[in-house]
């Protein structure tokens, strides 16, 4: 606002200038009308050099209030100058006595339009008085009209401060609404994201009820993914996510039959179909929500029982078009199947099983994956369930070379 009334008053300089010479050219047969062109030229190169000033930093600076008298006042002294040399009160150049005042009620503070009302008053009536050129009567008549002038741009500046305090006060209310406003955003979206947490721990821990008594293992696999993405370099927010997500990969399990979940033996190849659609399954549960959770725990869902070497399910997928966190999540599970007891096997001793994990790195799981896995678990002592007297171990990975078919019925209920 203060750098428009800047630029509204260079214009206004230069066009009152320009008036000025006019009137000098029109009247030249009167006296003084070189010292007048001087005058109207001094007024001319001030406003061309206004336009030379850092506007935007002299507005913002602790002198502009400063600088804006000081304006009024060069104009003043123009003024006073010019109408003395035309002859005193009774030029017409007087009537310029009220720009400056009319002027200043654009954009000044009250304070600086008293001043500038009070300075042409004075400087009118110091100009009537010493030099006259005009009736007494007319003298007064002009002086009572500029006071009238200069108290009515005062009111109007007086107006002008309150509507900024409206202004300010409004600002102030619209500022802390907002700051109300986004803590209650944000105390509303804590709530929905613990809401929305609780509701994922308890779809896992329906799946897991399913075949795990202890209903833990979905957690001990969302906490081993999370250990190993953040060995992998993946940043905070996708470890956040795949510690959130990984507890669901195994949500499908709802759909299989008990008879086939729960069975203690040998699955038939039958059986084993119906198993392995629990990752399809689980997919299609999760699918199509817009919570990056659930978006990530659809993927891991599909992808956690594909294998390296591509003869996993359900897509035959190999290498790196498994999605990392299916890779991730397949390390996971599957060790935390080998340590802790389950319907069809007693759980391995954690060496056992960490030479088992390593020993599928390049068939069933990415070499990269099992040597973070490896890293994190290399002297680290790993919670086990070994509550039930274990039998001689049984492979629980897919079938290699010398391997009991057996292991398949294993791996699908990892």
């Amino acid at each position: 606002m203060r750098e428009a009334t800047i630029v509204t008053g260079l214009w206004l300089t230069l066009l009152l200038a320009g008036f000025g010479e006019l009137y000098v050219a029109l009247t030249w047969e009167q006296p003084n009308r070189p010292a007048l062109t001087v005058l109207f030229g001094i007024e001319v190169l001030a406003g061309i050099g206004g336009w030379l000033l850092p506007r935007e930093r002299l507005v913002r600076s602790r002198y502009r209030e400063a600088f804006f008298l000081s304006w009024s006042f060069l104009d003043f002294a123009l003024i006073v100058l010019g109408t003395l040399a035309d002859g005193g009160t009774a030029s017409p150049l007087v009537l310029i006595f009220f720009v400056p005042v009319v002027f200043s009620s654009m954009s000044y503070p009250l304070g600086s339009v008293v001043a500038v009302g009070a300075l042409s008053i004075v400087s009118y009536l110091a100009l009537a008085a010493t030099v006259g050129g005009s009736s007494a009567s007319y003298q007064v008549a002009f002086a009572v009209v500029l006071a009238c002038t200069a108290a009515m741009s005062a009111w109007q500046a007086r107006n002008h401060n309150r509507q900024r305090e409206a202004l300010a006060a409004v600002s102030r209310a619209v500022a802390d609404g907002a700051r109300l406003l986004e803590a209650k955003v944000a105390e509303r979206t804590l709530e929905l994201d613990e809401a929305r947490a609780e509701t994922l721990h308890r779809l896992a821990v329906a799946a897991e009820y399913r075949d795990d008594d202890t209903s833990r293992h979905t957690q001990r696999v969302g906490a081993s993914a999370a250990e190993i993405a953040a060995c992998l370099g993946l940043d905070a927010e996708q470890i956040g996510l795949l510690r959130e997500a990984a507890p669901l990969h195994d949500v499908g399990k709802i759909a299989i039959p008990d008879r086939i979940l729960l069975k203690p033996g040998k699955l038939s190849p039958q059986e084993f179909q119906v198993m392995k659609t629990h990752a399809a399954l689980g997919a299609r549960l999760l699918a199509g929500s817009s919570s990056s959770v659930l978006q990530m725990a659809t993927v891991i869902a599909e992808s956690h029982h594909e294998r390296w070497d591509g003869t996993g399910y359900p897509n035959r997928l190999a290498g790196e078009a498994i999605p990392l966190v299916g890779r991730v999540v397949a390390v996971a599970d599957v060790f935390d199947a080998l340590t802790h007891d389950r319907p069809y096997k007693s759980a391995w001793p954690v060496e056992q099983a960490l030479a088992e994990i390593q020993c599928a790195a390049g068939s069933q799981f990415d070499p990269r994956v099992v040597a973070a896995f490896l890293t994190i678990h290399n002297g680290v002592a790993v919670t086990t369930n070994t509550s039930e007297a274990q039998e001689p171990p049984r492979p629980i990975l897919a079938p290699r070379p010398g391997r009991s078919t057996s292991s398949q019925r294993a791996e699908v209920h990892a």
